[in-house]
């Protein structure tokens, strides 16, 4: 959201969404990944199960994060056609992007903490290694699927 919110203040969200080439690489670079991550997680789905926890590396899961925000031009479009239709002309434009992604972010801290409650509550069933391989695959394919639909689309 954030990131989102700096492109849109730096005026690069309105290149990318009023140029074509621009917002054909961003989509580009974004199933590319989508593809990655799938094929990556169908292989992880393969591996034997390990006995105790992998080190990961630090801000991996906060990177591939981050990399499917800001690669997806669909989300930079909520803050070209969302976005104005809040801005007050004549006040400073920074503070009021800031402040409507604040929103956005604090939605979404809403939203993703009911999930996560409503998950934890299920935890037992999702630490099993036949639910895990089988979610894990349904995952892959449709990362896979949504790659490949968003680069030819």
């Amino acid at each position: 959201m954030y990131a989102h919110a700096a492109l849109a203040i730096a005026g690069l969200s309105a290149l990318v969404m009023h140029s074509s080439q621009a917002f054909a690489a961003v989509k580009l670079l974004g199933a590319a990944y989508l593809v990655g991550l799938g094929l990556w997680t169908w292989y992880s789905t393969t591996l034997p199960p390990t006995p105790a926890p992998q080190p990961k590396r630090p801000g991996s899961v906060y990177t591939q994060a981050l990399l499917a925000n800001v690669l997806n031009p669909k989300a930079a479009s909520i803050y070209l056609t969302l976005i104005p239709q809040f801005i007050q002309p004549g006040d400073p434009l920074g503070g009021q992007i800031l402040t409507l992604a604040t929103a956005h972010a604090l939605l979404m801290a809403v939203w993703l903490l009911t999930w996560t409650t409503l998950l934890h509550r299920g935890a037992h069933l999702v630490r099993k290694v036949r639910f895990k391989r089988a979610i894990g695959k349904v995952a892959a394919v449709a990362l896979v699927i949504l790659g490949v639909r968003a680069a030819t689309t």
